[in-house]
């Protein structure tokens, strides 16, 4: 932050930075002490919003499932404890502060949820320093079905990377079973079920082009027009 805040001083950035923080830690409680950047630089630097990486990925078996890989023993892991999490999603709540949380398996999805909701319960909209956080689940790749309403519900944000679906083609098959497809990159159904989804890049993961991500969010096959029966 301190970097970039210098070199916006010298004139050497131009871009619009929504900026976030890495949490829990010491930037997030540095954020949480200080309150949020808004607008600064001209309107083109804000700094409110807490990441926090709460499983793995797919690819590696180490996004975390509710049930094992269907194609290994392991159920993936969470890289948070929620005693952590808990104080943190309260105090920013309090602070006008964003969380958008890293996670990629159904049952990182359902604990992150159940975290969030748990704090909008403890701390009710006329105790929040924003009524409406706009909190987010970044990828949200892996739902349990009954998990897809819940986004809605609680006003959480999906947001959602469209080149996964055709990234993770030739692999999440054989990771998730048939089954559990079903609620693998299930853009259209929240969308259906009101919730919000925002598209990313997932850049640099991914290529970061913006015909790819929109091509695999229509399409959903691969570059070359592949797809599997069951995607």
């Amino acid at each position: 932050v301190a970097l970039m805040q210098k070199l916006y001083g010298e004139s050497k950035i131009k871009l619009r930075i929504y900026n976030a923080v890495y949490g829990p830690g010491e930037p997030a409680e540095k954020l949480l002490k200080d309150g949020p950047v808004l607008d600064a630089y001209d309107r083109h630097f804000t700094t409110r919003t807490i990441k926090v990486i709460f499983d793995g990925s797919l690819g590696s078996r180490s996004a975390a499932l509710l049930a094992l890989y269907s194609d290994a023993q392991t159920y993936g892991l969470l890289t948070q404890k929620e005693t952590d999490l808990r104080p943190m999603f309260r105090e920013a709540l309090k602070r006008g502060i964003q969380v958008e949380t890293h996670a990629i398996g159904d049952r990182a999805n359902r604990r992150i949820l159940d975290l969030y909701e748990e704090a909008f319960k403890a701390v009710p909209a006329g105790d929040r320093k924003v009524k409406e956080p706009r909190w987010r689940v970044e990828h949200a790749q892996i739902l349990s079905p009954s998990d897809i309403p819940r986004f809605a519900k609680l006003h959480v944000i999906a947001s959602m990377q469209p080149s996964h679906a055709i990234s993770d083609l030739f692999f999440a098959p054989s990771r998730l079973g048939e089954k559990r497809l079903a609620g693998a990159y299930a853009w259209q159904s929240l969308l259906k079920s009101g919730a919000i989804v925002t598209a990313g890049s997932d850049a640099p993961v991914e290529r970061g082009e913006p015909m790819i991500e929109f091509y695999a969010a229509v399409a959903r096959k691969s570059k070359d027009g592949f797809s599997d029966a069951n995607w």
